[in-house]
Formats: structure tokens, C-alpha cells, sequence
């Protein structure tokens, strides 16, 4: 880690012994440490060690991903203590100890693309659309598959034709 990264995660531990409503001293009784080294840990006399965090982080009941969740969140990503039960408590000591805190209400995505780039490309594709279907031929003007030809339409003959004087049956008696 950073000595930026370093810093805010001593920020950001004693905010949440803060919250914890234990003190400093309590948090070494309960870790079993010398008189002290908490606060030495937290102001930076001791060099802090992933050891001493999760220890930390044990006394006072955090989850651990929730803490690195909140220390290192990722893009879109609330961070790890944005959704337990005391949310407005750790929001506001987060915030004055200087820890950034990704916002709570989720964001609307990035547009990938401006909406004027958008619109032109949409009319272009629709405009070239247009151009294929005018230049399709017409149902009646297609050609007919090679080896078939046209087979000749018969024609309507009137029904009043039919009865008057075509070739009929002759009537059986």
C-alpha cells in the first residue's frame, strides 16, 4: 500500500472505533496489546500491519471485506459499510475523516455515445434501408426462376356464357 492508502486506512480504522463506542484503551485490553499501541498504530509511531487491521477490525465487529470494500471501492460499487444497519453513522464519519464514500443513490450509466452521434447514425441506417428497399424489384416485376416459364393465365369466362351456349351435357331421362 500507498502512504496515501496507508493514511486513509488509519482514518478510516479510527472512525470506526469511534463509531464502535469503545475507546482506545479498551480496544487494547480487549486485543490484549501494551497500554497505547492503538493509538501509536492509528498516528502512525507504529507501522500498521494487515495483522493489526484485522484484529482491529475483530473488536469491533466489521467484516473485514466491508472495510477494504469501503477503503478501495470499485467503479459502481457502494463500497462495503454503505449498507449496514448504522449507514448514516459510518456516511458521516467517513465523511469527516475524509474517506471518500461513493454515493448512495446509484448513477446513471455513462452515455457511450453522444445522442446528436446517436440520431445520425440511426438515420443514416435508415435512410440506407430505405435506398435497398426502393431499389428491390417489385413482386410483379420479378423474373421468373431459369427452367420454368410462365405458365399462360386462363381466362374468366362470364358465368352468363357458360349456361347460354357452351358444349353441355345432355340431359339424361
Amino acid at each position: 500500500m500507498s502512504e496515501g492508502e496507508i493514511h486513509r486506512a488509519r482514518k478510516l480504522l479510527a472512525a470506526l472505533i469511534h463509531l464502535s463506542n469503545k475507546s482506545r484503551q479498551e480496544i487494547d485490553e480487549l486485543l490484549d496489546n501494551c497500554r497505547g499501541q492503538t493509538s501509536q498504530l492509528l498516528t502512525g509511531r507504529i507501522a500498521m500491519r494487515y495483522e493489526h487491521i484485522l484484529r482491529v477490525l475483530d473488536a469491533i465487529h466489521i467484516p473485514p471485506g466491508d472495510f477494504f470494500r469501503t477503503l478501495f471501492p470499485k467503479p459502481g460499487d457502494r463500497g462495503g459499510l454503505a449498507e449496514g444497519p448504522v449507514l448514516a453513522r459510518y456516511i458521516d464519519a467517513l465523511d469527516e475523516a475524509g474517506v471518500p464514500v461513493p454515493p448512495l443513490e446509484p448513477q446513471p450509466a455513462p452515455l457511450l455515445i453522444d445522442p446528436a452521434d446517436l440520431e445520425r447514425h440511426v438515420r443514416a441506417a435508415m435512410t440506407e434501408a430505405l435506398a435497398a428497399l426502393d431499389r428491390a424489384p417489385k413482386a410483379e416485376q420479378r423474373a421468373e426462376p431459369e427452367g420454368k416459364a410462365a405458365a399462360p393465365k386462363a381466362k374468366k369466362v362470364p358465368a352468363a356464357k357458360r349456361k347460354a351456349g357452351g358444349a353441355g351435357r345432355a340431359k339424361k331421362s
